[in-house]
């Protein structure tokens, strides 16, 4: 397991994040009068007046995708499309997606030319992109690279993704990426790293060298049919990732697949077996298992929220059972991370009829999120087995009062956090008056008399905090506001 490349992976992330604090920022804002809802409208853009590279040209009145001028970051809270081919690269650095929006592109989304883009999904947010994602073109000593993250609950979609000549694509925790086609490498060199959630419909690598497919920590990584590897490819799953895979592990040439730390590999089809130095590699605990047919056939599944008992219900259908004993209904609150069990849902241990299942949860957060409901099924040596998909819901907060403001990037990772307006019919001038609390209570007090003034002072105060969760009482004329920030 090459544990000295999770190392110098921090040290890069770090490092372009320390390249991108000064770069022009463009947030897409279509309630303002006069935009058409359009990505080429400069009117729908409220843009900073940052100068990064000094005495760069600045860019115009909406995010270009140009080789020249300030570097761009773009954020996008509302719903927009861009129609056909997207090429990130040039000054292009970062892409923050939030608020629920959901970000389409018609076409393929492609970034080339020694090009280091960020791109963060949170909030329930969504990338579509109907083409293909292509990362290409880089150096041999710079390559293209895409960093995909986000807070575990946003998903890029893509039609199938390319890696060619010298790209890595990196799917950080937090992120999460699905094609509905093929993974291929092509050229030399290229690679793919998952600490976040990855599936594809199979991983194709037919030429070049020294392509690899590396997974860490407790990474998902899906495959619905085959992994197919030639050359000297090298796939290394390590930490406690698990990875599935539907059909058949096909190794040739070189190529290597290796179970490491204690990882697992599911396979539902044939794989070599696993041996010292062999095309399949058991290290540590890893291990290889062959696809477990589970004793209970899923036929239908739902999840709906109720307003009026402030409750969800999950419910589920059966087809035959066999061996069967009891399920558990589990749930995760804003991310897929951490599922907790909720109940026990019992049922005849054997039937040849289809069971109809339900649960209420009434126990919900007070504040807005989104909740992740699973069912593991257990059988009757006591196994355990995920059982079909992952149900996400939104849920509204206990007040349905609008939000007047928001803050981000939310994570904060270092400097450049900000408060944004979110309905200007609501704030008209007055001074703002910001609490911080973090778990020992009050910790900062800002005062300002505009916006601009107290977005500096937060840009310097925030950074300094430690690493936590900080509620942020706002307060302006005779309203007020609470935020949450996560600082990482």
């Amino acid at each position: 397991m090459p544990r000295y490349y999770l190392t110098a992976l921090v040290c890069i992330t770090l490092a372009i994040a320390t390249t991108r604090l000064h770069a022009q920022v463009y947030e897409y804002t279509p309630a303002v009068p006069g935009c058409s809802n359009t990505w080429q409208d400069g009117a729908c853009w409220s843009v900073s007046p940052l100068n990064d590279p000094i005495g760069c040209t600045a860019n115009g009145s909406w995010p270009p995708f140009v080789s020249t001028g300030c570097l761009v970051e773009v954020i996008v809270n509302q719903d927009v499309q861009l129609t056909g081919d997207v090429l990130l690269g040039g000054t292009f650095t970062s892409l923050t997606v939030g608020n629920g929006a959901e970000l389409t592109i018609t076409g393929n989304l492609a970034i080339e030319g020694n090009r280091d883009i960020l791109v963060s999904i949170e909030e329930n947010a969504r990338v579509a992109v109907s083409g293909e994602l292509i990362i290409s073109q880089g150096g041999s000593s710079d390559p293209t690279e895409l960093y995909l993250g986000g807070d575990g609950s946003g998903t890029m979609d893509v039609g199938s993704v390319e890696v060619q000549n010298r790209a890595i694509l990196h799917v950080q925790a937090g992120g999460a990426i699905t094609s509905a086609g093929l993974t291929e490498y092509s050229g030399n060199s290229s690679v793919i790293n998952v600490t976040g959630f990855f599936r594809t419909v199979g991983l194709l690598v037919t030429g070049g060298r020294q392509h690899q497919f590396n997974t860490f920590r407790d990474s998902q990584v899906i495959i619905d049919q085959d992994i197919d590897i030639r050359g000297d490819t090298g796939i290394t799953i390590g930490g406690t990732s698990e990875v599935s895979v539907g059909g058949d592990v096909l190794v040739d040439g070189s190529a290597t697949v290796i179970a490491d730390e204690q990882s697992k590999i599911f396979v539902c089809g044939s794989y070599p077996t696993p041996s010292v130095g062999g095309r399949t590699q058991e290290l540590d605990q890893g291990k290889f298992y062959p696809c477990n047919i589970l004793p209970v056939e899923l036929v239908a599944q739902q999840v709906r929220f109720y307003p009026e008992s402030r409750s969800v219900r999950v419910s589920w259908t059966t087809g035959v059972e066999e061996n069967h004993q009891y399920f558990i209904v589990e749930r995760a609150i804003g991310s897929v991370a951490n599922f907790f069990p909720l109940a026990e849902v019992n049922h005849p241990l054997s039937t040849a009829e289809e069971g109809a299942y339900s649960f209420s949860d009434s126990a919900l957060p007070l504040y807005e999120t989104r909740l992740y409901y699973r069912l593991v099924q257990v059988d009757q040596s006591s196994r355990q087995q995920i059982l079909g998909d992952v149900l996400g819901i939104p849920i509204p907060g206990i007040s349905s009062e609008p939000l007047v403001w928001r803050m981000y990037p939310n994570p904060v990772e270092g400097v450049g956090v900000r408060l944004s307006l979110l309905d200007q019919n609501r704030y008209n001038g007055e001074p703002l008056h910001v609490s911080v609390y973090g778990s020992v209570g009050q910790v900062v007090r800002l005062e300002n008399k505009d916006l601009e003034g107290l977005n500096q002072e937060l840009a310097t105060t925030i950074p300094t905090l430690p690493t936590g969760v900080y509620v942020i009482h706002l307060y302006w004329g005779n309203e007020r506001q609470r935020l949450k920030i996560i600082k990482r």
